[in-house]
């Protein structure tokens, strides 16, 4: 084991007795703490890796008595462990006596999920060394006639299906594949059992093949045989069946003599997809999950109101504090098991930053805080590195995967400026300063995760050297340090930069050296490791070096000496720091001998310190990858790849859950609001999320822009909260959350409107067209804004109408004499201008249109006309306006009857296509019969298999398809992705004649059983009805039987009350069928079907009637209230008051009567304490927890009293004072409690436990 591999191995040390009986031990885990763990990666989450689970149970088993066990048995791997970012996360380690051995699991301390068991036997049992794997003699024939591929591609390959591996994870350097067999060459793994384990599983997957892509994960073995030898190859084999869909095969290790090392048995890996559907059983009631980048319960309150307003029978559950990543892509969370009716994810941009952990920080820009040790010195290297790019002159460049090792790496300023650079770099980074390399841990795991950290110098042997280490100039320290050369260097380089700034001439100059150089290189001496380059080389397996960049403070000769000559043909360029003359004379030389052309030069910051910069490349070297094209300016960020794991995580819970997501991008803290560089930082990363998520059925994008529009908010952060318990917004923000989300579920779930019809005089317009004329109306502001919210929702795919106790002839010359008004009479598709009874002409337009009366909308300004509409259609949405421009804007603003999750092609030309079946009544009117009306219409009907593009209008079909559908299923965009994922099969229907495009009008959906096809469900447009288009479809699905061989077709049809004419089709082509409840199962052969034909007669069939208002009566009382949104609801004010009367409640009975505030602070206190718990009544010595109170209360309680006071009250204020006596008691003290700093930090790291907050309750 070299450098900086991860000593899984020693986790024994890591473990923590958990209880007194020596059998439980704890191990606590971040990205943080260990940061090579970002190096095992699956689906873009860092997992912690299944050898790892292996090593801890070890480790575990050793500790609790006796050796470390070489073997385990029945090995299995439940649940994902993701390893958090900052915070670490403990698992517990339990070993508990079984017959024949040990159980050793491996649990969530604070979850209580089993993540891993295995069975340690008995150290008498007779050992199994792996019978099953292959025979160790047998490496050798793969080896020779095997496909070759470098260590290089095979983790290019794993990356690309969702298997990132860091170097950490990569001991594979050259692999040979053959027939379901691969043997791997590995080095610098020697005897640790993690690294080897996690080599197998990459040659076991490599044996796979790429005829069988995706993103694998180990499930379990059979048998882990692990007796610590040193490991040269691995064998791995399938075996030739699969069993319950995993891959299962077998492992042998090797070691350099081709002996046997080891080996696993039944090793199973998994299809992550695969495992996504292994889902525990749906809660018994539905529920909206929201997990948040920040404490988000607050949305609760608001988010309850409104799924009891609007019918949703749902409760709101919370997944664990900061767990947006794990809970997208575990398939066991509580997001991806949610049967609906929709998830929330809540993130700011700035959460999505890392934090470089604790210590000082410098913020860079285009980079972020970085962890460093002096300012000065942070300042200067910068400006040296990125903005004057010292290391990239003379010719030298970085292929976009450049490989650079970082000798004197320092802070890593440099090995972040190559990430910066170049989006697929890897780095090695050497620094032997434990200050500094911890620094540089910090901000490779932050900024640049792909990089391999090694605590040591590089030399021209191994072994320990004395090292000078000058605490306050790190960038000097080194193993040949010179305290009056070292101080004449820092002197300098100070000069200079003061010279850059005030002039050649600056008065004093010696003397602010002396001040500024005094201290600086006070030193200590360590004595640390120091190893050769080529040891490192032969160990990481590299096959080249882009970039060898030295600054080693006059090691440099020794750097280089340890340079085999087996790879200097592999390095092609080379920068050095060197120090004096006769050194750059010396480097140089040594570099022309290897072939390299050399340039010398000292940089301006650099001249009187005797140090030049030595640049050297081989004249025909090229590089491996195209070159780093990314400017400073577009370089891809530790942000922009957090960003874009939560899109492809998001992408993927999409893809492989059936509820709607609603992704919410919350504003960032005022302080970086304001700093403009930081606030075009975080728009550009939620503009890319945006991008990201554009067009994925069944995902919803709601913007901070968004939440001010409809409900614009002033005060929207609370600070002190955030302090306290890590919640940023006021209550007002999240109930203007809450709302808007409640919006976007709604819209997720019911079908909009269809119909707007709009009233004429005082609704389009002021005054009145029959006597007015039409140059005596007037266009005012709130008439325009009704014509353009109309026009709006047609281009969105609503059908406009008319509706108007006028002449028609009146109305008509409003619209020829103006040409002020954006509607126009080509934009409706229909008209009732007459003076009868608006409920009679709503109900004739729905005739002309075929639609019901319960999908239209209508607006007017009358309330005697509504009064009489609501009275007679009352399945019809009235909305009466008021008067007034703000207050008509609030209304159509709120008007959600209109709201779409998704707008198809279908709606954009839903419209036009009216206009065109005008056209064809006409043509029907002048034809003979009804055969040469369609034998004149030139139908085409085409046929074809679903894409992902059709899957809104599929979904819309079937959803909104009521006359021509067999199933009362509904999908959504995701849950039908989730369908067809799981075996369900689909056809499209596509329609056009010489009139125009129907567009997409139909969809089958159908699966094979046996040799049966079984139609799940076909379903088609009203507007293609009726003229022969069903029949292809049965003729279609008949066609596509014969050629799957199938005998049969069955078509299932649930009888909704509504669906006759698919059941009148239905009978005509396969007769009578048996009857199940409300299921009608007919049956046809499949060479009847395919043989299906439409023979029109002289007479058109009859359309499907409209459907009366008596049997829309029962949906529409079960509609959303859009009017009170509409109305009463419609500024958010109101939505805050109608959120707390929900809430209020009466005080509880306690062993007395409340007592009365004594003075102006308790009552004030008591008011809070009423508005927080919303209880009608507080006694001064009520207990806030026997009142109903929770944490999550009491932080908001005291981050009121804080602002209302200007005090920042402790956080452990109503834990200690839960009386209103006893906090007045607190405020009139004025001492911020003593323990208030550690209280803060622990509540603010404090995860929130998943739970499920049934409407009405508090929390």
């Amino acid at each position: 084991m070299s450098g900086d591999r991860p000593q899984f191995a020693g986790w024994a040390a890591r473990l923590r007795p958990a209880g007194s009986g020596g059998d439980r031990w704890t191990v606590s885990l971040s990205l943080a703490a260990q940061p090579n763990l970002a190096g095992h990666v699956v689906q873009g989450v860092p997992v912690l890796p299944g050898s790892v689970h292996v090593e801890l149970a070890r480790a575990a088993a050793a500790a609790t008595g006796g050796n470390r066990p070489e073997t385990l048995r029945h090995v299995r791997f439940l649940r994902f462990f993701v390893v958090p970012r900052d915070e670490p996360r403990d698992l517990r380690i339990t070993v508990t006596p079984v017959p024949g051995g040990r159980e050793v699991a491996v649990t969530g301390a604070d979850t209580g999920i089993r993540h891993a068991v295995a069975h340690v036997p008995d150290p008498a049992a007779s050992v199994d060394a792996g019978d099953d794997a292959p025979p160790a003699g047998q490496a050798d024939a793969v080896w020779r006639g095997g496909r070759a591929l470098t260590g290089d591609r095979l983790y290019a390959g794993m990356r690309d299906a969702g298997n990132r591996f860091g170097p950490g994870f990569r001991a594979i350097t050259q692999c040979r594949v053959g027939a379901g067999e691969a043997v791997a060459l590995i080095t610098g793994v020697d005897t640790d059992g993690a690294v080897v384990m996690d080599a197998a599983m990459q040659v076991l997957a490599a044996a796979v093949g790429p005829d069988r892509p995706g993103t694998l994960v180990l499930a379990g073995a059979d048998m882990l045989h692990l007796p610590g030898r040193p490991v040269r190859r691995v064998h791995a084999r399938l075996r030739p069946e699969a069993t319950d869909g995993d891959i299962v095969g077998d492992v042998r290790l090797l070691d350099s003599g081709g002996r046997n090392a080891g080996a696993l048995c039944g090793v199973r890996l998994r299809r992550l997809s695969a495992a996504a559907e292994e889902k525990p059983p749906p809660a018994t009631r539905p529920r909206v999950v929201v997990a948040a980048t920040f404490t988000a319960e607050p949305l609760a309150d608001a988010l309850a109101f409104w799924l009891d307003t609007l019918g949703l029978d749902a409760d709101v559950a919370f997944a664990p504090y900061r767990q947006v990543y794990q809970q997208l892509l575990d398939p066991d969370s509580l997001l991806c098991t949610n049967t609906g009716p929709a998830n929330v994810i809540l993130v700011r941009a700035s959460d999505l930053t890392p934090a470089v952990g604790d210590g000082a920080r410098y913020h860079l820009p285009e980079v972020g805080d970085v962890a460093h040790l002096h300012e000065y010195e942070t300042a200067f290297l910068y400006d040296e590195i990125f903005v004057r790019r010292s290391y990239l002159r003379h010719g030298i460049v970085l292929p976009d995967d450049a490989v650079v090792v970082d000798v004197g790496a320092n802070i890593g300023l440099f090995t972040l400026f190559v990430h910066h650079e170049c989006a697929a770099a890897r780095v090695y980074a050497f620094e032997p300063s434990p200050d500094a390399a911890d620094a540089l841990r910090r901000n490779v795991a932050t900024h640049g995760p792909a990089t391999r950290v090694f605590e040591a110098g590089l030399a021209e042997a191994d072994g320990e050297r004395p090292f000078t280490d000058y605490r306050n100039a790190s960038v000097f320290s080194g193993f040949a340090a010179d305290a009056v050369r070292d101080r004449a260097a820092v002197r300098a380089v100070a000069g200079n930069v003061l010279r850059s700034v005030g002039g050649t001439h600056l008065t004093g100059l010696h003397a602010v050296l002396d001040r500024l150089t005094g201290d600086r290189l006070d030193a200590r001496t360590l004595h640390r490791k120091v190893t050769t380059l080529s040891r490192v080389w032969r160990a990481e397996g590299l096959t080249r070096v882009d970039l060898l960049k030295i600054d080693a403070e006059g090691y440099e000769e020794r750097v280089l000496r340890g340079i085999a000559d087996e790879h200097w043909p592999a390095i092609r360029q080379v920068v050095v720091e060197a120090h004096d003359p006769d050194r750059v004379r010396r480097v140089r030389d040594i570099l022309a001998a290897r072939g390299f052309t050399v340039v010398a030069d000292d940089d301006a910051m650099l001249r009187g310190t005797g140090y030049a910069g030595i640049f050297a490349r081989r004249p025909a070297a090229r590089s491996s990858g195209p070159p780093a094209r990314r400017s400073r300016r577009h370089a891809p960020s530790s942000l922009r790849h957090n960003v874009d794991d939560l899109v492809r995580a998001a992408r993927r819970a999409a893809e492989t859950t059936a509820v709607p997501l609603v992704v919410v991008l919350c504003p960032p803290p005022a302080p970086e609001r304001r700093d403009p560089a930081q606030r075009r930082r975080l728009d550009r990363a939620q503009h890319r999320i945006c991008e990201g998520l554009a067009g994925i059925p069944g995902v919803q994008v709601v913007t901070a822009r968004d939440v001010r529009r409809a409900h614009p908010v002033r005060h929207v952060d609370a600070p002190r909260a955030e302090e306290l318990g890590g919640v940023p917004y006021t209550g007002r923000f999240f109930a203007a959350v809450g709302t808007l989300v409640a919006r976007r579920i709604l819209a997720a779930g019911r079908p909009p409107a269809k119909v707007l019809v709009l009233d004429c005089d005082e609704t389009l317009w002021a005054g009145r067209c029959g006597e007015d004329g039409p140059r005596g109306v007037r266009l005012e502001a709130p008439h325009r804004a009704v014509q353009e919210f109309a026009l709006r929702q047609r281009a969105a795919g609503t059908l406009l109408c008319l509706c108007s106790r006028n002449n028609a002839a009146d109305v008509f010359a409003v619209f020829a004499a103006r040409d002020d008004l954006p509607l126009r009479p080509e934009h409706l598709a229909a008209w009732r201008l007459n003076w009868a009874a608006k409920s009679d002409n709503l109900a004739a337009l729905a005739a002309e249109l075929g639609v019901g009366t319960d999908a239209m909308v209508l607006l007017d300004d009358d309330p005697v006309e509504c009064a009489e509409v609501r009275a007679h259609r009352p399945e019809a949405l009235t909305v009466c306006l008021p008067s007034g421009p703000d207050p008509v804007a609030a209304v159509l603003r709120h008007l959600w009857a209109f709201d779409r999750a998704d707008v198809t092609g279908e709606d954009r030309t839903r419209a036009r296509w009216y206009r065109t079946e005008r056209d064809r009544a006409a043509a029907r009117s002048g034809a003979l019969d009804f055969a040469s009306f369609l034998a004149g219409l030139d139908l085409r009907v085409v046929v074809a298999p679903a894409t992902p593009a059709d899957l809104p209008r599929i979904a819309q079909l079937t959803q909104r398809t009521h006359q021509f559908t067999t199933t009362a299923a509904r999908f959504g965009p995701a849950g039908l992705r989730a369908a067809l994922a799981a075996g369900l099969e689909c056809r499209t229907v596509r329609v056009r004649d010489r009139f125009g495009d129907y567009g997409l009008v139909g969809v089958m959906l159908f699966r094979v059983a046996g040799d049966v096809l079984d139609v799940a469900g076909l379903s088609l447009s009203c507007r293609a009805l009726g003229r022969g288009v069903e029949h292809r479809m049965l003729a279609a699905l008949g066609e596509l039987a014969q050629h799957r061989g199938l005998g049969d077709i069955t078509v299932p049809l649930t009888e909704t009350g509504r669906n006759a004419p698919a059941r009148a089709f239905l009978t005509s082509v396969a007769g009578p069928a048996p009857r199940d409840g409300d299921v009608l199962r007919f049956a046809v052969s499949a060479a009847a079907a395919a043989h299906a034909t439409f023979r029109p007669g002289d007479e058109e069939p009859p359309a499907a009637e409209p459907r009366s208002p008596a049997a829309a009566g029962p949906e529409r009382s079960g509609a959303p209230p859009y009017e009170r949104i509409a109305t009463e609801l419609n500024h958010l004010d109101a939505v805050v008051a109608a959120v707390e009367r929900r809430r209020a409640r009466r005080r509880p009975s306690l062993a007395g009567p409340p007592g009365t505030p004594g003075d102006d602070l308790e009552r004030t206190v008591a008011q809070a304490w009423r508005r927080i718990l919303a209880i009608d009544d507080v006694g001064i010595d009520d207990n806030f927890f026997d009142l109903g109170g929770t944490s999550l209360r009491a932080v908001q309680l005291i981050a009121e009293l804080s602002e209302r006071f200007g005090r920042a009250l402790p956080a452990i204020g109503a834990f200690e004072h839960p009386t209103v006596r006893a906090m007045a008691g607190m405020l009139r003290g004025g001492a911020e409690h003593a323990g208030d700093a550690g209280q803060r930090r622990g509540l603010r790291r404090r995860s929130v436990p998943p739970r499920s907050r049934a409407a009405g309750e508090g929390g």
